[in-house]
């Protein structure tokens, strides 16, 4: 098993060319079934891109569903981006950044995802509160509607 989702377990599978897949399986405990996998496998058959994991076929049953991805060796962006995981429960006191978009996540030579701008950033205090008042900052598309509305930077820290 190389991964979960919505739909079940995620396996690493071989074609017999030898061409290694991700094979999405659809458990039969997962809340959602075989009508939206259904729905995945048509609508993933409408794109292509260079930036989507490309999709190269499925498997249809009805004892076995499974969606057939293209392999990705190095896994998700969660093994690579702990540098939130870091500034809310790594810092003493937390931080906040405030501005978490694709333009300040930037990546080295080497393929390393690291935060950048911390310009808008709040130090969350140590004095035990798990709510800071703050005025509203951050790129308009990107900011929690809970956070406009109420001007509070809720920590689960």
């Amino acid at each position: 098993m190389i991964g979960k989702g919505g739909f079940g377990n995620v396996y690493l599978g071989q074609m017999g060319d030898g061409t290694k897949v991700a094979v999405k399986m659809l458990s039969p405990s997962s809340s959602q079934g075989p009508r939206e996998f259904e729905a995945e496998a048509e609508l993933l058959l409408t794109f292509h891109h260079r930036n989507l994991a490309s999709f190269i076929g499925y498997c249809n049953d009805l004892m076995n569903m499974a969606l057939i991805y293209e392999y990705m060796a190095n896994g998700n962006l969660k093994n690579f981006l702990s540098g939130l995981e870091y500034l809310h429960h790594g810092c003493k006191p937390p931080i906040i950044h405030r501005d978490v978009k694709t333009e300040n996540i930037l990546l080295s030579e080497t393929m390393d995802a690291k935060i950048a701008d911390f310009g808008l950033s709040k130090v969350v205090p140590s004095d035990g509160h798990s709510q800071v008042m703050t005025a509203v900052m951050g790129t308009t598309r990107y900011l929690d509607p809970e956070y406009v509305s109420t001007s509070n930077v809720i920590s689960n820290i």
